[in-house]
């Protein structure tokens, strides 16, 4: 398995963590009811990596072929 794996499974926990949460971390605590442009942002930013990151993985095609 490589890193790379591990580190797309990372994000999707971090950004599944903060949907649930409703905050999330930048350069300060960005929460939704404050500012939620920004935490939708942030959101999909880490989603679009984590899904991007797990989707060229080696890890992944070995898995699920």
């Amino acid at each position: 398995m490589d890193v790379w794996f591990y580190v797309g499974l990372g994000l999707l926990i971090w950004a599944i963590r903060d949907l649930v949460f409703g905050s999330t971390y930048l350069w300060e605590r960005v929460t939704r009811a404050e500012n939620p442009g920004t935490y939708w942002v942030c959101v999909l930013v880490w989603l679009v990596a984590a899904l991007a990151i797990l989707a060229t993985s080696p890890t992944t095609y070995y898995l699920f072929s």
